[in-house]
């Protein structure tokens, strides 16, 4: 019986590590097809590609994407040519920013902040309403 349960157990643990490198796999493809996507534009950046191929919006965070192999896009950060990347917060200063798409992404740092804030004081809201806390 404990050879039969340490097996079931070795089982489920593997069924885990597996779960978990099918769903890095699926992270990886989509990076990959991302990547795809990209184009280089001034200062070594790289931009999503509008219809005729010209860099669009603003650049992937390279550090997100050399650490971790994630496109990460940049956000505005209150200064004319200044972004920081809303995931590992690093700033760069004289970036192209090109003709930008519409997107539901906060542009701003006070945008991103503002809207944060409403998100989780919504979250809260929404906890006490269900009697969570």
């Amino acid at each position: 019986m404990t050879a039969l349960s340490d097996a079931r157990l070795e089982l489920v643990a593997a069924r885990e590590a597996a779960l978990e490198k099918d769903a890095e796999f699926e992270r990886l493809k989509a990076t990959l097809a991302g990547q795809a996507l990209l184009v280089m534009g001034r200062g070594g950046f790289k931009y999503k590609a509008d219809d005729s191929g010209q860099p669009t919006g603003l650049p992937v965070c390279p550090t997100c994407e050399l650490r971790d192999g994630r496109l990460t896009f940049t956000v505005k950060d209150n200064s004319p040519r200044k972004v920081r990347c809303p995931v590992c917060n690093e700033r760069f200063d004289g970036v192209a920013i090109y003709a930008i798409e519409p997107v539901d992404e906060p542009m701003t740092l006070e945008d991103d902040q503002h809207q944060r804030s409403a998100e989780g004081m919504a979250r809260l809201t929404e906890r006490l309403n269900r009697g969570i806390y």
